[in-house]
């Protein structure tokens, strides 16, 4: 094994590090999409088998996609992201580790690698000195040099090569795909029954808010649906359910959810008048007017009271 091919493999290694690195590090996603495509591709789906939220399409990892691109808006850093992700969901939701505290070992082990096989070149240069040193020792250091020189040189290949090697596989494996989930089993998008009883209300309400977002109404309305069988006495998702069901087209399925509670008094009773009053407009029934009127009457200063108002006027 010649110096020069022990050089031409530091460099090589070196130079491999340095191009992982460069690209790892300099090629940040221009877009907010592909921003949000890569953080979603480091964190795992929660109902989903072997899955990233970026390759799933269950309502959750919908959901937070939603939340990611939300987030990314305000000015949030990928890592702020994910420990926020981290902090709600758990430690396991999180696919590749952020380069810091005890994960940093990982995105060091190269340069400590390489620098284990400088370590060891040098020490093969020391025995190659020693061998030539004259002196009464000199025929031990060459039986001993005899042996160590060839096991040093190849354990210093050896290191380099493995210093070149482990960034490409560090970067293969924050790519946001585990390997277990290279190719993903049929169906693993479904949202399983195991998956479906660890979501609370909240969580299923949350879907369907940031599938409102996205204008996935259908979607959103059997988000709302989960939500309601867990917590049935929820106004206000009975409510946003109905509107979403008027959105969708399917009017006649709402009335019923907001007739009870734009006849009693409360909080909800405004909201589920201005509901009721879109689903019979939407089927044509007369009394969508007097509705109207009184939801203005109640809340004259809603968000929605303009439309409203630009709707009584313009009725035949």
């Amino acid at each position: 094994m010649s110096r020069r091919a022990l050089a031409g493999a530091l460099v090589v290694g070196l130079l491999v590090l340095t191009a992982v690195v460069v690209v790892r590090h300099g090629s940040r996603p221009a877009t907010l999409d592909a921003r949000v495509d890569a953080v979603a591709g480091t964190l795992k789906c929660p109902s989903c088998e072997a899955e990233s939220v970026s390759a799933s399409n269950a309502p959750i990892a919908q959901s937070m996609r939603a939340e990611i691109r939300t987030q990314l808006r305000q000015g949030r850093t990928p890592d702020q992201v994910r420990a926020w992700f981290e902090q709600r969901y758990g430690s396991s939701v999180v696919l590749v580790p952020r380069s810091s505290g005890s994960q940093l070992v990982l995105w060091l082990a190269p340069f400590l690698v390489l620098a284990g096989g400088a370590v060891l070149l040098l020490g093969r240069r020391r025995v190659r000195a020693q061998q030539a040193a004259p002196g009464p020792s000199r025929g031990g250091g060459a039986r001993a040099s005899s042996v160590s020189r060839p096991r040093l040189a190849l354990a210093a290949v050896t290191v380099i090569a493995v210093g070149a090697t482990v960034p490409v596989v560090t970067r293969m494996s924050s790519s946001g795909t585990p390997a277990s989930a290279a190719t993903p089993p049929a169906g693993s998008a479904r949202v399983s029954r195991a998956a479906q009883q660890d979501m609370g209300a909240g969580d299923w309400a949350d879907v369907g808010r940031s599938l409102d977002e996205q204008q996935d109404y259908s979607g959103a309305t059997k988000a709302y649906r989960h939500a309601l069988r867990l917590a049935p006495g929820s106004a206000s998702v009975r409510i946003r359910l109905a509107l979403d069901l008027v959105r969708d087209h399917r009017a006649g399925d709402a009335e019923p959810l907001v007739r009870s509670l734009a006849g009693a008094r409360g909080s909800s009773q405004s909201a589920a008048l201005l509901v009721l009053g879109l689903a019979q407009r939407s089927q044509g029934e007369p009394a969508w007017t007097g509705t109207l009127r009184r939801f203005l009457s109640l809340a004259p200063h809603h968000p929605a009271a303009a439309q409203v108002r630009r709707l009584l006027a313009s009725r035949p």
